[in-house]
């Protein structure tokens, strides 16, 4: 018998599944075939045909076969350093009792807290978004640029004076917003969304560009509102999604020259619809966005300077435009099978982002934002 399970090794799996032998298996043999294992399919297959040429010989019962094996996954110090099994037994081994060892287990690095229900979690998790103070200026994670850590606003000097209460209020269409609902939904928007997109303005800067350029209070500000009412319950998000699409579309009714920051709205307004479940028309918008930063030159290194007004940290947020423009129009395309990209197909000299903590603070290494 063992000869013939050690002939049987030396054949290919594959050669016996043709054989007129592996087809005379009955039941019985086929339930000890599958307690075994695929790999012994050949030895089945002589022994069958070894039993057929002697008929004393008989299988192994198949209750011997189903015996379950044990599989213990905790195991003491002592066996682990010894490389040898242990039966993890508490407080101590048998092994160890043996040696007369001191029998340790090492302690889960895993955490303890107990599991609370999908609901629950969900709700809990709610609450945690909408009790962000709405001065929020922790540090973030990284975004998807990989360029260390944000903040909300990280610029000490500014926080202090410059803050969300410049906006006194503001009205979309047939909703008006008071000063802490303003607050608290650009905080929404700089905390959960800002840190994947980095592209618009640390809010400092944002906030000090609303009073002076009315395309930035009157298109950008309208969709950094919805996309910040997407992630709290305190405020309805449809009438913000629609005063967001009325604000790009006038802006797009506009006879005055094409502008960055309708560029940047338009993109990021893009975004928001193709994640709320509109990818056609996200889709669109986005293909519109890409059309103007190409008509405006945005892929080339000139630009930032060119539209930058001697801020670095606007000339960085030209450039942060253009590549979240290239890197959303690569998703898209990597998940609805449409390469190849319309961003991808130009010639792209615009700097690459800079240091997160860079473009928060406002600080300008020498020479480190121009090349």
């Amino acid at each position: 018998m063992s000869f013939v399970v050690m002939m049987a090794a030396r054949v290919p799996t594959m050669s016996v599944c043709r054989t007129p032998i592996l087809r005379r298996l009955d039941r019985e043999e086929f339930k000890w075939l599958s307690v075994v294992g695929q790999r012994y399919v050949v030895a089945l297959a002589l022994v069958k045909h070894t039993i057929m040429e002697h008929p004393t010989l008989q299988l192994p019962p198949t209750s011997l076969l189903q015996r379950s094996v044990s599989r213990v996954v905790l195991a003491c110090i002592q066996c682990r350093s010894r490389k040898v099994r242990c039966d993890a037994t508490l407080p101590s081994c048998n092994r160890c009792l043996a040696d007369a060892k001191t029998c340790k287990y090492q302690m889960s690095r895993r955490g303890g807290r107990p599991r609370r229900p999908a609901a629950a979690s969900g709700q809990h998790h709610q609450s945690q978004r909408d009790n962000i103070p709405a001065t929020a200026n922790q540090p973030l994670a990284s975004n998807s640029f990989g360029m260390g850590t944000a903040g909300s606003s990280s610029r000490s000097d500014l926080d202090t004076v410059v803050n969300v209460s410049n906006v006194n209020g503001v009205a979309l269409g047939d909703t008006h917003l008071t000063q802490a609902q303003v607050d608290q939904l650009l905080t929404k928007y700089y905390v959960f969304f800002h840190v994947a997109h980095p592209c618009v303005l640390p809010r400092w800067s944002l906030l000090l560009r609303l009073d002076g350029e009315p395309i930035v209070s009157d298109t950008l500000l309208p969709v950094l509102l919805y996309i910040g009412s997407i992630y709290t319950n305190m405020v309805d998000s449809g009438p913000l999604a629609k005063a967001a699409s009325q604000a790009v579309s006038a802006a797009r009714r506009r006879s005055e020259p094409l502008s960055p920051y309708y560029t940047q709205a338009l993109l990021l307004y893009a975004i928001a619809v193709y994640w709320c479940n509109e990818p056609e028309r996200g889709r669109d918008l986005l293909n519109e966005a890409i059309s103007m930063a190409l008509t405006l030159g945005m892929q080339k290194m000139e630009f930032a300077l060119q539209y930058g007004q001697g801020d670095p940290v606007l000339q960085e947020s030209w450039r942060r435009t253009w590549w979240m423009i290239y890197i959303t129009d690569a998703h898209i395309a990597g998940s609805t099978h449409s390469f190849p990209t319309k961003s991808g197909a130009v010639e792209m000299t615009a700097g690459l982002p800079c240091e997160e903590h860079k473009y928060e603070s406002g600080v300008r290494p020498p020479g480190s934002w121009d090349k």
